[in-house]
C-alpha cells in the first residue's frame, strides 16, 4: 500500500525573535510618540514662559518675593524664561522652533516605520546653539549697553563672551585697524549664523504643517 507524503504544517505562531522584533518596534513608536509630545509642549511652555517674562519675577537672578509671580507659567515659567534669557538674550527665542521641528521629525519618524534616519538627532541642536552663539556675539557688539528688562545684555552671557573674545582677538591689530577687524569679525559670525540657521530649518514647511 502505497503512503501518502504528509506536508509540513505551516507556522501558526510567530517565532520568538519575530515577536521580539515587533515588541522592539512597538516600544521604540511608543518612545517617539511621548517624546515628540513632550517636546511640543515643552515648547507651548516655553513661548507662553517667554511671552509674559517679567524682571520683577523671582528667578536665581532676581531677590523677589517667591509669592508674587506673574509669568503666565508660574515660577516654574519664570526660571525658565529668566535662564533662558541670560544665557542667550534675545535669540534664545529661537529654540522654539528647534523644538517644534525636533517634535515634528520624532512624529514623522513614527509614520516613516523602519525607514532609516538621514541626519543624527543631536546635529540641529549643536548647529542651532552655534547659530544662538555667533547672533548673540553680535548683538553684544552692537549692543554695549544693559538690556533693559533682561537680566543680561541682549545677547545675554554668550553674547558677552563672544563679544569680549572678538574684541581681544581685535586689539592684538593696534588701535588703527581694530575697528576694521570688529566689524569684519561681526559680519562673519552674522553670516555664518544665519547660514546655519537657513541649514537647520531648510524643510518642506508644506509637509511640517500638513496633519
Amino acid at each position: 500500500m502505497a503512503s501518502r507524503a504528509v506536508a509540513p504544517s505551516k507556522p501558526v505562531r510567530q517565532t520568538d525573535a519575530e515577536w521580539r522584533a515587533g515588541l522592539r518596534r512597538s516600544m521604540r513608536r511608543i518612545a517617539q510618540m511621548t517624546a515628540s509630545g513632550l517636546l511640543l509642549g515643552a515648547a507651548v511652555f516655553l513661548a507662553l514662559a517667554l511671552a509674559s517674562y517679567t524682571q520683577t519675577d523671582p528667578s536665581p537672578s532676581t531677590a523677589a518675593d517667591p509669592a508674587e509671580v506673574a509669568n503666565w507659567m508660574g515660577r516654574a515659567g519664570a526660571w525658565a524664561a529668566d535662564r533662558v534669557l541670560l544665557v542667550f538674550g534675545l535669540p534664545g527665542v529661537l529654540l522654539l522652533p528647534l523644538l517644534y521641528v525636533s517634535a515634528r521629525k520624532l512624529w514623522r519618524d513614527v509614520e516613516n516605520g523602519d525607514a532609516p534616519e538621514t541626519t543624527a538627532w543631536w546635529m540641529p541642536t549643536a548647529l542651532l546653539l552655534i547659530a544662538i552663539t555667533l547672533i548673540a556675539t553680535v548683538l553684544g557688539l552692537v549692543f554695549e549697553g544693559p538690556g533693559g528688562t533682561l537680566p543680561a545684555q541682549s545677547g545675554g552671557l554668550a553674547g558677552l563672551l563672544g563679544a569680549g573674545a572678538i574684541r581681544a582677538v581685535a586689539a592684538r591689530f593696534g588701535a588703527g585697524a581694530e575697528g576694521w577687524v570688529i566689524l569684519g569679525l561681526a559680519l562673519t559670525c552674522l553670516g555664518v549664523g544665519v547660514a546655519l540657521l537657513t541649514r537647520i530649518f531648510a524643510i518642506d514647511w508644506r509637509v511640517l504643517l500638513s496633519l
